[in-house]
């Protein structure tokens, strides 16, 4: 157990020179060379249960396994050699077992980190890789300017930003996405899937006739990652015990196959269509609270929050029945 601590990379070559046994990591405040120091820590560190470093940002680009982002996202000065951009080769975590996520991500980009395909590698990466998270907090601390004015991006909200995909995550308990007040732009059918009410007939076929106008992207994104997989500078795959000079496969052929499509639209069709919408499917069953930027300390029910979320497009749960009330009821 580490608490409290500055993180830097002369943190993890110490780490490195004991057995990593380390089970909870709380990281103090950020460092600025703490981007590849944490990920390679997350790499290598199997047995780390809880991370709470919500102010400790992370390369959005440790996430693109597959190498699906534009090259001129990448920020000059970061992962580069003496010949200007390139791509850092991707590792997985082996923190599998993380019962406690708390980290932020930054694009290094302005407003990009509002783009759809950011926020599905966000969420796809942590419900493929940490199935067993019960409490989960993404921040993204950037700030972005637009006609001389300042303002913080939010992550892609809608329907097609894939928030969705952290469905998978059925120990869930909380949820917190964004620590700062944001206007979001949900309609009904972007969040109506995290409760009840958006699992009717009538709510499903509204995310179907929306999943329809997706047709052209789907092509567009389809066509990219053939011409991307023809490249012969195509995306590394690289187990996390490995060297990251040494490119191999996955050694968990399950998961490969569950991330093919990480960061695509086509992985957020599959969870609407294909997941969501089994008979046996309930949508976080273990969740008691959650805020969708919000700098409220305390968190809603999360049908509460859907209904702040739409301005009341969503109706809030009704009030559980008082058994005394009932019994002194005259009505």
């Amino acid at each position: 157990m580490i608490l409290n601590v500055m993180f830097s990379l002369s943190l993890v070559q110490a780490l490195k020179t004991m057995p990593n046994r380390v089970t909870t990591l709380e990281v103090r405040r950020d460092n600025i060379n703490t981007a590849v120091g944490l990920q390679d820590f997350l790499c290598n560190s199997p047995h780390l249960l809880h991370l709470i470093a919500p102010n400790t940002e992370l390369s959005i680009h440790h996430l693109d396994i597959h190498q699906r982002l534009p090259i001129q996202w990448i920020r000059v000065d970061d992962n580069n050699d003496s010949n200007g951009r390139r791509r850092p080769v991707s590792q997985i975590w082996a923190c599998r077992n993380l019962r406690t996520l708390r980290l932020a991500f930054h694009s290094y980009g302005s407003g990009r980190i509002e783009v759809p395909m950011i926020s599905r590698l966000i969420f796809g990466y942590i419900s493929e890789v940490c199935p067993h998270v019960q409490d989960l907090e993404i921040n993204e601390p950037e700030v972005s300017s637009l006609e001389s004015r300042t303002y913080k991006p939010t992550l892609c909200m809608r329907l097609e930003g894939g928030m969705c995909l952290l469905a998978h995550l059925r120990q869930l308990r909380r949820l917190r996405v964004g620590s700062f007040d944001a206007e979001l732009e949900c309609t009904p059918t972007d969040v109506d899937w995290m409760v009840p009410s958006g699992h009717t007939w009538t709510a499903r076929m509204a995310r179907r006739r929306t999943i329809v106008g997706w047709d052209s992207n789907l092509a567009k994104e389809q066509q990219e990652d053939l011409c991307r997989l023809s490249n012969p500078n195509k995306a590394f795959l690289v187990d996390s015990t490995s060297r990251p000079s040494v490119v191999v496969t996955f050694v968990d052929q399950e998961l490969e196959s569950r991330m093919k499509n990480l960061g695509l639209l086509a992985h957020v069709k599959t969870m609407l269509l294909e997941k969501m919408e089994r008979g046996d499917f309930e949508v976080w069953p273990r969740l008691t609270r959650a805020g969708l930027y919000t700098d409220m300390d305390f968190l809603l029910p999360v049908e509460n929050e859907c209904f702040r979320l739409t301005k009341g497009s969503i109706p809030p749960p009704p009030p559980k029945s008082n058994r005394l009330s009932k019994m002194f009821s005259f009505s």
